[in-house]
């Protein structure tokens, strides 16, 4: 069985790869369905990139597992500099007063 073919189906004269027409299909959906922050489906989303909803889900599940590595390292970085990082700040050599405390004068 052969699947119908799709106006945004890839070939020699097609000016716009895959990801160029995922590109354009979202920012269209954002611009016409209201705006940024607003949660659309998957099948919606294929629907406006002219692709499949499969398409879209694994774009969406990369995408999380891509954050959760970049959440995983930040934490191992905070974790590692922490003993650093936490210096009482009347110690830090470099404090400087912004402001002056309730009852202190300016010098």
């Amino acid at each position: 069985m052969t699947r119908k073919p799709r106006l945004g189906d890839l070939d020699e004269t097609d000016p716009m790869d895959k990801t160029e027409r995922i590109n354009l299909g979202m920012d269209l959906l954002i611009a016409r369905q209201g705006g940024y922050g607003k949660c659309f489906s998957t099948r919606e989303i294929a629907a406006w990139c002219d692709c499949s909803h499969a398409a879209i889900f694994l774009i969406e599940q990369r995408a999380i597992r891509h954050l959760r590595e970049l959440f995983a390292k930040e934490i191992k970085c905070q974790q590692a500099c922490k003993p650093k990082c936490r210096q009482p700040a009347d110690e830090s050599p470099d404090r400087v007063a912004l402001a002056p405390q309730a009852g202190e004068q300016l010098p």
